[in-house]
């Protein structure tokens, strides 16, 4: 099918077998669970009202386009030979409410596009880390930690990042920063390339 829609009052819970098709959106109002590595989609987008998201798929290029939480983890990963591209909101947290750890990975390039958010805000204390990824977008750590892993050989740095959290960025040949990169206060920054020399 070309979309679909996944709704519940509470829990979302793929136990088993896999979901294929090209766009694939869920609103629930407790965690949300389709992590089986046969899912399928170009397309993805959901939210819950609070509890954790953890979604895997295996296509060949994905867009996520939001997947938000309020206090809990989002866990996205990615098997397919193809690209993932972020252009909307994933986020863990609110205006009011601490979020949660972020972890993206993916077995090719990713990308966050201009349009692309990443935030585990409000709060302090998360960690900035990453490697092979290429951010074009706006990545605020707040009170979780945002992992960020692909597998493309430069990790690359096109919009600034300024914030009083540590900054740990590696790549297997190249960090290219194109931008000011700023970890205030008594916050670190580490660069580690060709990181498997």
């Amino acid at each position: 099918p070309g979309k679909v829609t996944l709704t519940a009052g509470s829990t979302i819970n793929q136990t088993a077998g896999a979901i294929s098709v090209a766009d694939l959106v869920f609103s629930a109002g407790a965690a949300v669970t389709l992590d089986q590595a046969a899912n399928n989609f170009t397309t993805v987008s959901g939210t819950t009202a609070g509890g954790a998201i953890s979604v895997a798929d295996s296509a060949t290029d994905t867009q996520v386009k939001d997947l938000k939480t309020v206090g809990s983890s989002v866990t996205y990963a990615h098997t397919g030979v193809g690209d993932v591209t972020v252009t909307g909101t994933i986020s863990s947290g609110n205006g009011a409410t601490n979020g949660g750890n972020i972890t993206l990975t993916a077995s090719h390039f990713l990308t966050i596009a201009a349009s692309g958010i990443v935030s585990t805000s409000v709060g302090a204390g998360g960690v900035l880390s990453g490697s092979g990824f290429t951010n074009n977008g706006t990545v605020t750590p707040g009170a979780g930690n945002i992992s960020i892993n692909a597998s493309g050989l430069d990790t690359v740095i096109n919009t600034p990042i300024n914030q009083a959290v540590d900054i740990i960025l590696t790549a297997l040949r190249d960090i290219i920063i194109q931008t000011t990169l700023t970890a205030s206060g008594t916050a670190n920054i580490n660069l580690i390339a060709d990181s498997d020399t």
